[in-house]
């Protein structure tokens, strides 16, 4: 396909995405070189609108089902659509994307294996470390805030919500090294691209979003302060907790947020909130928990 039509088609989806969705970008991929972009998968506009969102041709690798019809396949393939077989090694689709690579172009993959159905990140597959180890090329993260919003698995027509694409820092990856653990080593890559999409997913969070993580993240510490023996929510369970918790250990932030909390209850001057920042009824959920009388 020439550069001008796909310089057409690019100007469209991004005309069409900023008038429908409020299409907005965050950050860059690198301006040359090959690389793989790793991006979550939640919508059918996933494809587009990543495109859109970056200044350089990619091809995407996706499921070879994905277009069923064979004309409508052909001319997918035709503006950079590379068919990839779900559940065996696709040998064919990985050597064209690892060929695409090498000559210093930009590969698109969502190391999930296919679409979200609740709108979370699901876990990666090895894929990605595949063609990192044959290349040795670095890894753009990238996270599509809002299109399970727009078009969710399941619905025909997109709905008008805002629609953000973040790209994160290039990753590099050491050499894989011949006659080392091939699959701890696709493992690896795979992680660490996931780590920091999920990073990126949690670039921009509303106050509602923020309450349901802290509050999930309280609910947490209560179970494993409870496994450890203790009836009330007291800074020794929580010191227990922080001494024999893995985790948490060594956690400079997390020893500092305990001490902020310290400060701020022992300070006579300062009104202190019913059940503080999680709120009262969240408080007396936990305190009756820990005393056996109720469930999280």
């Amino acid at each position: 396909m020439s550069s001008v039509f796909y310089g057409i088609l690019w100007v469209l989806c991004r005309t069409i995405g900023w008038l429908c969705f409020r299409f907005r970008v965050v950050g860059a991929v690198p301006r040359d070189g090959g690389f793989l972009v790793a991006a979550n998968h939640a919508s059918y506009l996933d494809i587009p609108l990543l495109g859109c969102g970056m200044r350089r041709r990619a091809w995407f690798l996706g499921r070879s089902d994905l277009f069923p019809v064979p004309g409508l396949k052909a001319i997918c393939q035709w503006l950079g659509w590379i068919p990839l077989r779900i559940g065996r090694l696709d040998r064919d689709a990985f050597g064209k994307a690892v060929a695409l690579i090498k000559q210093g172009k930009v590969v698109v993959i969502f190391p999930e294996g296919g679409r979200t159905q609740d709108g979370r990140l699901q876990s990666s597959k090895p894929g990605i470390g595949m063609i990192v180890a044959q290349t040795g090329c670095s890894v753009v993260p990238a996270y599509l805030k809002g299109t399970f919003d727009v078009l969710p698995p399941g619905m025909m027509w997109p709905r008008f919500r805002p629609v953000t694409v973040f790209y994160g820092e290039a990753l590099a990856f050491p050499r894989h090294e011949e006659g080392g653990d091939a699959k701890q080593y696709y493992q690896e890559v795979s992680r660490t691209a996931e780590r920091r999409a999920r990073k990126l997913g949690l670039a921009e969070v509303d106050s509602e979003h923020l309450t349901t993580f802290r509050n999930q993240a309280m609910m947490k510490a209560v179970k494993r302060i409870r496994s450890f023996g203790y009836d009330k929510l007291t800074f020794e369970a929580f010191d227990t907790a922080m001494e024999k918790t893995k985790r948490l250990q060594g956690n400079e932030q997390a020893e500092k947020r305990l001490q902020e909390i310290r400060g701020h209850f022992a300070d006579p001057d300062l009104k202190k909130p019913e059940g503080g920042t999680l709120g009262a009824d969240l408080m007396d959920r936990f305190r009756r928990y820990l005393k056996g009388e109720g469930t999280l």
